[in-house]
């Protein structure tokens, strides 16, 4: 059984390690965590999703370009 600290940490990890985030910002988040300086824990998270957003937008950006491409190829046909 995990304690509530440990599920806390989990959340974070499992929530950002596919993100910006690496290992050492990681481990600084969780001392975060450990210390209850919430504050920081948000804005990282803000931060993440602000990235993420970015990405998302460049891939749909990058979806648009390509269906243009597919188009004129179609018409060739």
């Amino acid at each position: 059984m995990f304690t509530v600290s440990e599920l806390r940490k989990i959340l974070v990890i499992s929530s950002l390690r596919k993100t910006i985030y690496y290992i050492e910002n990681l481990k600084d988040l969780l001392n975060d965590l450990e210390t209850n300086r919430l504050t920081k824990i948000d804005q990282s998270f803000r931060f993440a999703l602000q990235r993420l957003n970015h990405k998302l937008r460049a891939q749909f950006k990058g979806v648009a370009e390509l269906m243009k491409y597919i188009e004129l190829y179609r018409e060739d046909f």
